[in-house]
């Protein structure tokens, strides 16, 4: 009986997503959900404009997340794909300690500004990083002099619906190693990567290398760019098989342990995921 009555109610809810009304009630809802899991959806459910470091904004986690860090005393980070450099400056902020090395293709007004403010904590090198040492085309999809811009070395025109090219430029590309091999980096404790689709591509092959630079914690991103480049985190966590993997909380900054292997932890809506190096979690975080 109670089977029945659970087909009912599945035919009638199928039923009224006939009804373009009741369509797009389900959607929001739909997207009320994803927030609780801690999805950023662009589209659907438009809470807060910035949830990077928003002095009014509701989503923070990001930046607690950068306090909690500045409790173990990480001497050296690389923020790959830094753009403005606005995440740079606040783990500064939280530790004038901390040396950080940004890196990105576009030399922005906020980069300048980071630079001039951290003398002693920022180094910036104008380059990209990916899986092969090559200049390659790099795509701006809202112009290299806006105060803020998408740009990535996919192009995904057609394919992302505000993705426009403003302007392709022929860029320098290496690999983590070989950039870490240049600039004599040879101790690092945080990885961030921001890098619009490319996050696997900076990690492929990259296994011993983290180890020997002695990484504790990798962020990174998915996104719908992820669908495009056909890499999700369960693809991202067989590079980083020694480090057990999280999802950041958008609004406390607390990371979520996840299943990489169930599909609701691959969703192609944007959140936040922390890998952990396993010795370093246990040390610091399971207690």
């Amino acid at each position: 009986m109670f089977h029945q009555f659970k087909i009912l109610i599945y035919k009638i809810f199928l039923k009224s997503c006939e009804n373009s009304l009741f369509f797009n009630i389900y959607k929001k809802i739909f997207s009320v959900l994803l927030r609780s899991y801690n999805y950023f959806d662009f589209e659907d459910l438009k809470i807060d404009k910035d949830i990077y470091f928003s002095k009014n904004g509701l989503f923070k986690g990001e930046e607690n997340f950068i306090k909690k860090l500045s409790q173990f005393n990480f001497k050296s980070v690389l923020d790959i794909g830094c753009n403005q450099c606005s995440y740079s400056e606040c783990l500064i902020k939280y530790n004038r300690k901390l040396k950080v090395h940004g890196v990105d293709p576009l030399f922005l007004k906020g980069t300048k500004r980071v630079l001039k403010l951290y003398p002693q904590n920022f180094f910036f090198y104008n380059n990209g990083i990916t899986n092969k040492n090559k200049n390659l085309d790099f795509y701006l999809s809202m112009g290299e002099n806006k105060d803020y811009g998408i740009s990535s070395l996919h192009n995904y025109t057609g394919r992302v619906h505000y993705w426009k090219i403003n302007k392709k430029l022929k860029k320098k590309f290496y690999t983590l190693k070989k950039f870490c091999s240049l600039n004599k980096i040879n101790k690092v404790d945080f990885v961030k990567i921001d890098t619009e689709g490319n996050d696997y591509f900076v990690l492929e092959k990259n296994e011993n290398l983290l180890k020997k630079l002695g990484v504790k914690i990798i962020q990174l991103e998915m996104s719908r760019y992820n669908l495009h480049v056909d890499k999700n985190i369960l693809n991202i966590s067989k590079i980083l098989k020694n480090f057990v993997p999280f999802r950041l909380n958008l609004l406390s900054g607390i990371p979520q342990k996840i299943d990489v292997n169930l599909p609701d932890n691959n969703f192609y809506f944007y959140s936040i995921y922390i890998f952990i190096e396993k010795n370093f979690y246990k040390k610091k975080f399971k207690n």
